[in-house]
């Protein structure tokens, strides 16, 4: 089972769940890469699900 995140609207992301136990230095790795490619990820989802705009938990 892969960790699961959550975007936040400012850009940054949150850790739901760690089942798989990836040791912290990577899931730091993980976070960088989301964050960095957060405009990307939102795009793309909007684009997956024809929508203009993505409502965020926080």
């Amino acid at each position: 089972m892969q960790p699961k995140y959550g975007l936040l609207k400012i850009g940054d992301c949150i850790l739901a769940n760690n089942n798989s136990q990836i040791p912290q230095q990577d899931l730091r790795k993980i976070f960088r890469a989301i964050q960095y490619n957060f405009f990307l990820i939102t795009a793309k989802w909007k684009e997956r699900f024809n929508v203009s705009e993505i409502k965020f938990f926080c």
